[in-house]
């Protein structure tokens, strides 16, 4: 990945954010077609499948996430916690035009909080 930016942030500085209907490849092998994205922030996301993901953490990986619209982004990372059918991940470096795509993406998911905060504020 030329021209990668780091990120050298604590995993746990930025909020994390619920996804539905997203799906991932790790290390160029794709999960199975029920693995999804849970979570997403801009420092690591938290992945679900049916089966065990057999990984282990400290593991450096590569992630590409797919989104509904067409695009997607990648971005190096290493396994935070593998247990069961969870996988956690701590993003490591993107190349800056998936981190344009990873950012625009989170920032539709405050929106989409707030809007729903907003709508029904004892719930």
């Amino acid at each position: 990945m030329p021209n990668t930016l780091k990120l050298d942030s604590e995993r746990r500085e930025a909020p994390r954010y619920e996804v539905r209907d997203v799906h991932a490849e790790l290390a160029n092998e794709a999960f199975n077609a029920s693995t999804i994205l849970v979570d997403l922030s801009l420092n690591g996301a938290l992945l679900e499948g049916d089966e065990p993901l057999k990984r282990d953490p400290g593991e450096a990986v590569s992630l590409r996430v797919l989104l509904e619209d067409e695009r997607s982004f990648e971005a190096s990372a290493r396994i935070v916690h593998c247990t069961d059918c969870r996988i956690g991940l701590e993003f490591l470096a993107f190349d800056p035009v998936d981190f344009e795509i990873l950012s625009e993406l989170i920032a539709q998911l405050r929106r989409s909080r707030v809007a729903s905060l907003l709508a029904n504020p004892r719930g």
